[in-house]
């Protein structure tokens, strides 16, 4: 007869152990789901900061250059906006005339039409995303006239 016995106290002890597990799995998954929503939320308010920010900087920037798409140019990264100005006639055919299409030159072309951040931020951009120096540059040259449909072929 204690055999019988032996095996409804295991059965007990476990259902005891996976209730147990269940339960701090369960408590697991809710703890990290909070952690996650409350990092989702964090996230949204860096955002929305960020946003407003950017909304009051492009207020001031245009204010001082001119409207966006015609005297300056967005170009959004995940480290924050960059803003380029329309680069001077002379400058600009200098570029061209230079001939050289590398970083360097890109850099060249870039640098005095930077309007927002600063050099040190931008630098800090370009170290962690840096196709955002080309995609300034394909800013500089849009303000200056250039049209992907005249690249493209009608």
């Amino acid at each position: 007869m204690s055999e019988p016995n032996a095996v409804v106290d295991e059965l007990a002890q476990l259902e005891a152990e996976v209730d147990a597990a269940r339960k701090e799995r369960e408590e697991f998954e809710l703890a990290h789901s909070k952690a996650k929503r409350a990092q989702q939320l964090r996230d949204e308010l860096d955002t929305e900061r960020r946003a407003l920010k950017d909304a009051k900087t492009i207020a001031d920037l245009e204010a001082k250059y001119g409207q966006v798409g015609k005297s300056l140019w967005r170009i959004d990264t995940g480290d924050g906006m960059v803003v380029v100005k329309k680069p001077n006639h002379l400058f600009y055919k200098k570029y061209l005339d230079a001939g050289k299409y590398d970083t360097t030159a890109i850099y060249k072309l870039v640098s005095p039409c930077l309007v927002y951040p600063d050099k040190a931020a931008f630098e800090a951009i370009l170290e962690s995303e840096p196709a955002t120096l080309m995609r300034c540059g394909d800013a500089v040259c849009t303000l200056a006239g250039v049209r992907r449909s005249d690249l493209e072929g009608k």
